[in-house]
């Protein structure tokens, strides 16, 4: 994919028409793998998390830290859904990757 200004340069030197919009959209490919990344950093770090926690349920010999280890393990498995589904749908479908130069997807800096 050629981006938008390799493809206003194109055009300039060879006089030829606009090209259709799904050429111009910026670097899908790394928008895309970006994208991908999000989503397996956060399942990454879920069960990173809840790893940790199980061993640390499975070594401790006090009931009251077993149920209190299962509560934060339940916590972080619900913050690892919210935040699975928010990162994939963060921009309008068809297209939830394309977060530049749009107006339909969340504040990736709020987020």
């Amino acid at each position: 994919m050629l981006t938008s200004l390799q493809l206003d340069r194109f055009q300039q030197v060879f006089h030829c028409h606009k090209f259709p919009p799904q050429y111009t959209v910026p670097d899908s490919n790394g928008i895309q793998s970006a994208y991908a990344s999000d989503l397996s950093f956060i399942l990454n770090l879920a069960s990173t998390k809840l790893s940790i926690l199980f061993i640390l349920r499975t070594i401790t010999p006090i009931a009251f830290h077993r149920e209190l280890i299962t509560a934060l393990a339940a916590l972080i498995a619900l913050w690892a859904l919210a935040s699975e589904f928010t990162t994939a749908f963060q921009c309008s479908l068809p297209h939830p990757w394309a977060f530049i130069n749009t107006t339909t997807c969340i504040k990736r800096t709020t987020f």
